[in-house]
């Protein structure tokens, strides 16, 4: 049974081992740092989610909060699943966990991201309702309205 919940000090290693894990730097032109303590602490401008299964972290979703003028938007940073848990659903439970922290706080009211035009994700965020805003040689920018 996979559990999502806010990601606290003691899941800082379960993250930077995904994040070690997944990510891929020859994509990638900026190295990787491990995140540090004050990275994953829920914050008024970040949250880190997490998704457990029997006490292993399996996945992660990092977003900041933005606020200016009347838009309040949430900005997807991360999104990682270890590789032994792709193509069960995880990362779209993160992301509807992150629609439905929005609503419940009622001080959202978009979510964006940007994804390397070659990343399998843009299929993940055009099943959960994100639009394609913007798109050039490298990125895609996607918006979800809440």
């Amino acid at each position: 049974m996979t559990d999502i919940q806010i990601a606290q000090q003691v899941d800082l290693e379960g993250i930077n081992n995904i994040r070690k894990e997944v990510r891929d730097d020859k994509k990638d032109p900026h190295t990787i740092k491990d995140f540090m303590l004050d990275d994953i602490l829920e914050k008024d401008y970040q949250t880190t989610i997490i998704s457990k299964d029997q006490n292993c972290i399996t996945g992660f979703l990092n977003i900041h909060k933005y606020h200016w003028n009347d838009k309040k938007t949430v900005g997807i940073i991360e999104l990682f699943v270890k590789g032994t848990h792709r193509g069960k659903g995880l990362g779209q439970e993160l992301i509807k966990y992150i629609i439905q922290y929005c609503r419940n706080t009622n001080k959202y009211n978009e979510i964006t991201l940007s994804v390397l035009n070659d990343n399998n994700a843009i299929d993940l965020y055009t099943k959960c309702g994100f639009i394609i805003t913007k798109k050039d040689t490298d990125c895609i920018w996607m918006l979800l309205k809440i």
